[in-house]
């Protein structure tokens, strides 16, 4: 049973006890004296009654039977795309048939596209956009959908798939046309710390910068166009060699000489000090009309 809980965020499940060997009526007693605490029907927390936001997920998976899946506001607090994930749990299957305290039902009659992420079955990116989409205002579904292709799991190619198998599903023509509006305009961020960046940006209200682009020649990693904006999140290894030292230096001249500011940001800032991160950045971009004034027409 100890193993089982571990496996499971301190669940087990009154199968999984009976499986085991255990009796009913030793269920019922380690109910009683506070071995097991009841989470919902069939569904029991070992030793103690706490549990953490995962757990009560996988909890509520537990007790909608084989094939269940965390879905719709849940999957996306799970993946990051929002915040929270309200009161009830939101569950999507195709067995269970009576509702439950707690879990708000989806029921499906064919297999929801599910896969594994942090340890608890839940549906996949691009089916959690498709069930966000029916309750969703476009703005509300553009910050997701941002936020989804900052998850190294995001397929665009199988976003496109699900959209083309969902048409004329509620909400999916929206999600349709908040997708067209964000290809091959902003860049794909290609690491960890490019996709933190964009994430403090996203915080910070910041428009997003296009990402991973060719400018005067050199790749940069992140401008604002408009603005006349670069950055560059250093690593901490690429950016350290002599011939990679002296290339930076020679790039964030002939940017300069162009009227654009670079900014670089070291691992640490991006990943320790977002505030610095966000200081720099929002005074740059308040100051960018100015600059771009005085420096011209944009090179090309």
């Amino acid at each position: 049973m100890a193993r089982a809980a571990a496996e499971q965020r301190s669940l087990v499940t009154r199968a999984q006890l009976v499986t085991l060997g255990l009796p009913p009526t030793r269920i019922d007693s380690w109910l009683r004296d506070g071995r097991l605490y009841r989470v919902h029907d069939g569904v029991y927390a070992v030793g103690h009654p706490a549990l953490t936001r995962e757990g009560r997920w996988l909890a509520a998976v537990l007790a909608c039977g084989a094939g269940a899946v965390l879905s719709h506001r849940s999957a996306a607090a799970l993946w990051g795309l929002i915040p929270g994930d309200g009161a009830a749990v939101d569950v999507t299957t195709a067995s269970l048939r009576r509702p439950r305290p707690g879990i708000a039902v989806h029921r499906t009659r064919c297999p929801v596209p599910a896969t594994e992420h942090r340890g608890l079955p839940a549906t996949m990116l691009s089916r959690t956009l498709i069930d966000l989409a029916a309750t969703f205002t476009r703005a509300n579904l553009e910050r997701a959908l941002g936020e989804a292709e900052l998850v190294p799991a995001f397929d665009e190619a199988d976003l496109h798939r699900a959209v083309a198998e969902h048409e004329g599903r509620r909400g999916v023509r929206r999600l349709a046309d908040v997708l067209s509006s964000h290809e091959g305009d902003i860049g794909v961020p290609r690491n960890v710390l490019e996709r933190r960046f964009l994430k403090i940006c996203r915080a910070a209200g910041l428009p997003r910068p296009e990402a991973n682009r060719t400018l005067l020649g050199h790749q940069i990693d992140f401008l604002w166009r408009a603005e006349r904006v670069t950055v560059e999140t250093d690593g901490r290894s690429v950016h350290a060699r002599r011939a990679a030292f002296a290339r930076d230096r020679l790039r964030d001249r002939e940017l300069q000489l162009a009227g654009y500011l670079v900014l670089r940001f070291t691992y640490t800032e991006v990943m320790r000090r977002p505030a610095v991160v966000t200081a720099g950045c929002c005074r740059a971009c308040a100051s960018g009309p100015a600059r771009a004034w005085s420096a011209g027409s944009p090179a090309r």
